[in-house]
């Protein structure tokens, strides 16, 4: 890898050593100061914070902190506190006994301004004294168009009423327009029919719960997790203990293709396609996953001689969804590690009204099946706590599906998340303590599960996994130091620790060994400084991996908050290797897929090597807080393999039958001829050609021993990406903002990535407090040579959104 991005690493961990040894992460990449939903996504999208990091706040944000009834652990997912400042809150609440405003932690010397009113979009703080029928709540409706949508608009309906000082009610319901119908099966064919997109009503998420400071229940759509997140979590909390509701929603920021077919039985597919058929792209529906629903009971506080006991039970029968491609046919493949084409995912055929069940069908691409299966789960969780610091905790649970599709033997692919062959579960152990400044956290847990394989007879049966965390709070600073073993057996889809992205056959904490250093602190009142460094490995290759940042943001004043930002990530630092052992991806699955539409790699996933980014920014807020401007710039420096295949040409013509060529079909984005050849649906991004087979004439472990090879060749990826955001309140309960983005990826070439240029304003208005209009406009120009670009209509996008509220 280039010099330049080995100097930028070392710089940043000199940087990092400049620290004192008192300082050195908070959770979260930045410094948060949001007023609404549209405000994280921003963060999200430009990079700001992790996807981890959207999905925790956010469901804080919807869900709301109660300052009266929060225990440490869920206020310490607040951003931006420390656990000094979480037990000064607990503190004074045991003093005053009620917190009637969140203002008077502010008044009483508790909290400082900034840091209250970063928190403020995230708690709330209901007063238990209230009238018994005292009666609280909200109803909010969303919407989206775009100009080549030509049917009845996404939507999606939720309200929450809160009554009875501790009961919540919730329910979201959805329109949807591009799911297919629930697939049943075929046996003539060997394949699945599903009739093909249209209207339809879902109603996934709705819950009642009655939850004081000593007991709790939820029935209906929930979330629920413990310790150190390695037995159970799904609540994507830092620190979970216990249940949440769930009435969670997501909304893509892009467009997707109008038409989603392939050509199945018939001769070729009936979406166009071409220079004189375009792609119609709109928008996508509004969207949301399954997590768990059942009854989950809690009693959090059973006095004790000494110290307290937690007791929890939890339950679940969900009908879950799945993406098509993870669903393998068992009868037709036993064996979900074979490399068989008979293990593909089965046809997903689509019936159309009118039609006669013996003609021809065209297949569903890319989509998601609804109704697939059902998901039993059960599982309960013991604590004994000597003080709210200090506890030890057993957590285990068991689970299994039966699927819904009568007359095929169906089972998951071996990528998918879940363990295909039966019943999975884990039970582990965890424990903390915590002493003034120091605060200790460990869990063990073993896996088990059903999974068999023909080719390799050491496959299944579970795994064990085990992290310990410890973190240091001195003042403003806070150290956090982190160490995990997830063994390859570890198949536990509920798991959800401290990890990288890169995956072990569906599962991010599995088959990955490493540790962490994070820091996050304030120097005089003004500088705030993040740094953290993790590496990595994954025990079956021992290829040592890492990925570091520092970032620092300075208060000059009070209107003028420059920063400097940067980052360095790479899978494989061994010497000499020109060929990467895995690629960097952020994991992500809520901004983009890892793959677009078209079959072409995007700008969050693919196969980057190494990563070094340089980022600088500035932040203005003026007009005592009126105004607000932030400016970004992002520069990457990329180690890209991928553009070996697109400046060499078709690496298939030099060894058509290698597992590492990619059909030329692929990089040029038609996906029907892509899945026939070896990029197809299911194969890695990223293969070690070296590794596994030495001989290869694509193998060139030493550029040294042959510098006048190709893959010696290849120049560094430039990316560049400039982000400009305003935010003004010129009225009160008038909210305008806007933001712009130009985004070059690959600037030495414009037609093996994308360039595009994204604006939007959005403009809300609350009406005396109770009701609130707001209204996005999005334009989205794409300015790439590529040819999905030249045939991409529309070209400029033009979307809306508009979304109301009312509270009562």
């Amino acid at each position: 890898m280039a010099t330049r991005l080995r100097l930028l690493l070392l710089a940043g961990l000199l940087l990092a050593l400049l620290v004192p040894r008192a300082a050195l992460a908070t959770q979260y990449e930045i410094f948060i100061d949001i007023d609404t939903e549209d405000d994280l996504y921003d963060l999200y999208i430009t990079d700001q914070i992790s996807e981890d990091t959207f999905n925790t706040l956010l469901e804080l944000r919807r869900r709301g902190v109660d300052l009266n009834q929060a225990d440490r652990e869920v206020l310490y997912s607040l951003p931006n506190l420390t656990y000094e400042d979480v037990d000064a809150i607990l503190a004074y609440r045991a003093e005053v006994g009620v917190i009637h405003a969140p203002g008077d932690l502010a008044a009483a010397g508790v909290l400082s301004a900034d840091k209250l009113g970063s928190i403020l979009a995230f708690i709330q703080a209901h007063d238990r004294a209230a009238k018994l029928t005292a009666t609280h709540g909200w109803v909010r409706y969303q919407t989206a168009w775009s100009q080549e949508d030509r049917t009845v608009p996404p939507m999606v309906l939720q309200a929450r009423i809160t009554t009875l000082r501790q009961l919540t009610i919730g329910v979201a319901g959805f329109v949807t327009r591009q799911r297919p119908g629930n697939p049943i099966w075929d046996p003539t064919r060997e394949a699945m029919i599903a009739s093909e997109m249209g209207p339809r009503v879902n109603v996934p998420k709705y819950f009642v719960q009655w939850d004081t400071d000593r007991f709790g229940v939820i029935a209906g759509s929930y979330r629920i997790g413990f310790g150190q997140r390695l037995t159970f979590d799904n609540t994507d909390r830092y620190t979970p203990n216990g249940f949440v509701f769930d009435d969670t929603i997501t909304r893509p920021p892009d467009l997707g293709r109008l038409c989603r077919e392939s050509a199945g039985e018939l001769p070729q597919t009936p979406c166009p396609g071409g220079a004189d058929n375009p792609v119609r792209y709109g928008t996508k529906d509004f969207d949301w996953s399954d997590r768990l629903r059942g009854v989950a009971i809690g009693a959090k506080h059973l006095s004790m001689p000494v110290g307290w006991v937690q007791l929890y039970g939890f339950g679940s029968w969900q009908t879950k969804q799945i993406y098509q491609y993870q669903v393998r046919d068992a009868d037709a493949c036993p064996d979900a590690l074979s490399d068989d084409p008979s293990c593909s995912a089965p046809a997903v055929l689509i019936s159309r009204e009118g039609q006669s069940p013996l003609d021809p069908a065209a297949a569903h691409r890319t989509q998601t099946l609804p109704n697939m299966y059902d998901e039993f789960l059960g599982g309960g969780n013991f604590s004994w706590f000597y003080d709210r610091r200090t506890h030890w905790g057993l957590t285990g649970y068991g689970a299994t599906t039966n699927w819904r599709v009568k007359g095929a033997n169906l089972d998951f692919q071996d990528w998918s998340p879940l363990p295909h062959g039966g019943t999975w579960g884990a039970i582990g152990t965890d424990a903390t303590w915590g002493r003034g400044w120091s605060d200790l956290g460990i869990e063990l847990a073993r896996s088990f599960d059903s999974m068999t394989s023909s080719s390799d007879p050491s496959y299944g049966g579970g795994g064990f996994a085990g992290i310990v965390r410890h973190t240091s709070t001195f003042g403003a600073h806070e150290l956090e130091v982190s160490a995990r073993y997830y063994d390859k057996g570890f198949a536990n889809p509920y798991a959800g620790p401290i990890s990288q992205a890169d995956q072990y056959h569906g599962n991010r904490a599995r088959d990955e060994a490493g540790g962490r250093v994070r820091y996050g602190g304030r120097f005089g009142d003004r500088l705030d400084l993040r740094a953290k460094v993790d590496v990595w490995v994954q025990p079956r290759q021992l290829v040592p991996k890492i990925e570091t940042n520092l970032r620092g943001d300075i208060d000059v004043n009070d209107w003028l908050r420059p920063g400097l930002w940067l980052e360095y990530r790479n899978v494989d630092m061994r010497s000499g290797s020109r060929f990467k052992a895995g690629c960097i991806t952020d994991g992500s699955q809520l901004d983009q897929d890892p793959a677009a539409e078209d079959g072409t790699p995007t700008y969050r996933s693919g196969c980057l090597a190494e990563v070094g980014k340089l980022t600088p920014r500035v932040r203005f807020r003026l007009l005592k807080g009126k105004l607000s401007i932030t400016a970004q710039y992002q520069h990457e420096f990329i180690d890209d393999p991928s553009l070996l295949r697109k400046e060499q040409g078709d690496l298939c013509e030099v060894d058509p039958s290698s597992p590492y060529c990619q059909a030329q079909a692929c990089i040029d984005g038609d996906q029907d001829a892509c899945n026939l050849g070896c990029g197809g649906e299911g194969q890695p991004a990223c293969h070690n050609v070296c590794e596994d087979d030495p001989a290869n004439p694509l193998c060139v472990a030493s550029c040294a021993d042959d510098p006048t090879s190709l893959t010696c060749q290849g120049r560094l990826r430039h990316d560049s990406s400039a982000t400009l955001i305003v935010r003004a309140q010129p009225l009160p309960g008038f909210r305008v903002t806007g933001r712009l983005r130009y985004l070059f990826e690959d600037i030495a070439n414009n037609s093996y990535y994308e360039q595009s240029l994204w604006t939007y304003f959005d403009l809300s208005y609350v009406i005396k407090r109770v009701f609130l209009i707001r209204a996005r406009y999005d334009v989205y120009l794409w300015l790439d040579d590529r040819s999905s670009t030249m045939n991409r209509v529309p070209n400029p996008e033009h979307r809306l959104r508009l979304e109301l509220e009312a509270r009562f």
